[in-house]
């Protein structure tokens, strides 16, 4: 929950990353790292005047979206892209592409939700980031398992090298001097 939570506030907190503005853009080219998946419902882009693009649709498929998940991580290969292992803006938390689908209580908002997140952090030769989050969010009722956990919920975000430099120093704490 975390992650999705520093993921949608950088998104949509310009001034951490100096003072950018968005706007919907269904128009233009975008970046080949923002993959709509197979099955896609409704896919919105924006994109931000410091370069930042982001991308996200629904999914119909059922847990663990092992098709999706599959298609993300194969294309974003044939591309160039390597997975992190360890969350860009969390050090030392590592990807799902190590740990696999996590499951967790949101509690930041009623009605209580259980979510399961897929969560994925690519670079390319260029230090250009794209991370994904993939999740599906269901009313608590006290079973472990919801009879129906669709739909997902995809968001993606293209960071370019410059800003994700800038970000780093903004989602990760100094390290002392010694």
């Amino acid at each position: 929950m975390f992650r999705l939570l520093i993921v949608l506030l950088l998104a949509s907190a310009p001034e951490l990353v100096g003072g950018c503005q968005w706007h919907s853009d269904t128009e233009r080219k975008h970046s080949e790292s923002l993959l709509i998946a197979p099955s896609a419902i409704n896919p919105k882009y924006l994109v931000y005047s410091d370069g930042r693009e982001q991308l996200t649709y629904l999914v119909d498929a059922e847990y663990p979206a092992e098709s999706t998940t599959a298609f993300l991580s194969t294309q974003l290969r044939n591309q160039r892209w390597i997975a992190l292992r360890e969350d860009f803006m969390n050090p030392g938390m590592p990807t799902s592409e190590v740990r696999g689908w996590t499951q967790f209580e949101d509690a930041t908002r009623e009605p209580r939700a259980s979510v399961r997140q897929w969560a994925c952090d690519w670079e390319d030769g260029a230090h250009n980031i794209t991370l994904y989050n993939l999740e599906y969010r269901y009313p608590m009722s006290g079973a472990h398992d919801p009879p129906d956990s669709r739909p997902l919920h995809v968001v993606a975000l293209y960071i370019p090298a410059s800003v994700a430099e800038k970000m780093k120093h903004v989602t990760r704490p100094a390290q002392p001097k010694k």
